[in-house]
């Protein structure tokens, strides 16, 4: 049982570790190599997950979720910008990362796993080629985005406009909904900047996208980079 065990007995364990430290070269040894601190800052970039019971694709209704024309100030690490008061933020302000969403936006599937049917997602994107143009740059996200999403598809190329100053592109985009299975319409905004491609996705049922058009357009506007 010793042999096959992960710790075995040598039979005189207290003297074969003394043994063994004589064996290391003198120095002062400690517990704390840095890694702990790089750790913690790797899951603070993680977006928080919503607290309680998340609604299935059944009992969603997305009239329900629609964006208030209110809103109301986030503050992050490397942007600001402002969202509907009557959804939440999701996320660390130190991270690059939130979702912005009413929490029955948040739909649960038969296997367990939450998606967006209905809310924004901000983050940062790094491109395989540094180089790369804004166009190339947002093709290869939604590549990335198409990887997870097989029924993504592109409806309309890039239309540029400006986000704080920045040449930005809005890329339409279409899929299927977590609700019963619907219709999807999102909406990709990407801007190039140091820390790598910013890209929020506008995320609704194609029903109801018009309805929360002017808000999309209103939270755009108001992005704000540090």
């Amino acid at each position: 049982m010793q042999f096959l065990s992960d710790h075995p007995n040598p039979g005189n364990r207290e003297q074969a570790i003394e043994a063994e430290i004589r064996t290391l070269p003198q120095r002062t040894y400690g517990y704390d190599t840095g890694e702990l601190p790089r750790a913690k800052t790797e899951v603070a970039k993680l977006p928080v997950s919503a607290k309680g019971t998340f609604r299935s694709a059944s009992t969603a209704n997305p009239a329900d979720m629609r964006p208030s024309a209110n809103l109301r100030p986030y503050q992050g690490r490397n942007f600001s910008l402002s969202y509907p008061d009557n959804w939440e933020v999701m996320g660390d302000p130190n991270a690059d990362s939130i979702t912005i969403a009413p929490r029955a936006g948040l739909v649960q599937g038969s296997d367990g796993n939450t998606q967006i049917g209905y809310g924004v997602i901000a983050s940062f994107f790094t491109p395989e080629n540094q180089d790369d143009t804004l166009g190339q740059a947002t093709d290869d996200l939604v590549h990335h985005l198409r990887v997870s999403n097989s029924n993504m598809r592109v409806t309309q190329s890039g239309r540029r406009i400006k986000v704080n100053g920045n040449p930005a592109l809005i890329t339409m985009l279409s899929g299927s909904s977590p609700f019963n299975g619907a219709d999807e319409s999102d909406a990709l905004l990407t801007v190039m900047r140091p820390e790598g491609l910013f890209y929020m996705v506008f995320i609704a049922p194609a029903s109801e996208f018009r309805n929360l058009e002017n808000v999309y357009n209103d939270v755009v506007a108001s992005v704000r980079f540090r």
